[in-house]
């Protein structure tokens, strides 16, 4: 099993943040072109936990379906997402918000296994954790470009 884990500092309160995490429409805005991430049914409008979502994602090329859970769901802080069906042996994403003054350190951690064991990651490793890291790279960004101009908007306002 591996573990990435990725933080960054968002300029805004844990709430704010939230309310961009916790829309499902947001898990493919965020998700990044790379994934091309198109759902298969209609998705919860808000994360619940319990919920299940199916979604195509294209992967080198190849389209595969994918069913996770929402296993844990704790607003304004933590969600868990967990494979029901994927090309994974294993794979569960937390996103956990911090409060760190009047901003949000924003924590991704990623565990999965692919299949074949020890073979299967040395084979796979190469190409998957690249792009991994810049699929979870994309998502900070995007949060920091949605979320900052808002909650810089609102301080002003103040």
């Amino acid at each position: 099993m591996r573990t990435i884990v990725a933080e960054t500092r968002i300029a805004a309160p844990p709430e704010q943040v939230w309310s961009l995490l916790a829309r499902t429409e947001s898990l493919r805005t965020l998700s990044g072109p790379e994934l091309d991430l198109a759902p298969v049914e209609t998705w919860p409008e808000v994360l619940t936990q319990g919920a299940v979502i199916q979604f195509n994602v294209r992967t080198f090329g190849l389209p595969m379906l994918w069913a996770c859970e929402f296993v844990k769901v704790e607003p304004p802080h933590k969600w868990v997402l967990q494979q029901r069906t994927s090309p994974f042996r294993f794979w569960q994403v937390a996103e956990t918000l911090y409060p760190v003054g009047n901003d949000t350190l924003l924590e991704d951690c990623i565990c999965y296994a692919v299949n074949g064991g020890s073979i299967g990651m040395a084979i796979a490793a190469p190409l998957l954790i690249p792009k991994l890291e810049r699929i979870i790279d994309h998502r900070h960004r995007a949060v920091h470009r949605l979320i900052e101009p808002a909650a810089a908007a609102a301080a002003a306002a103040r």
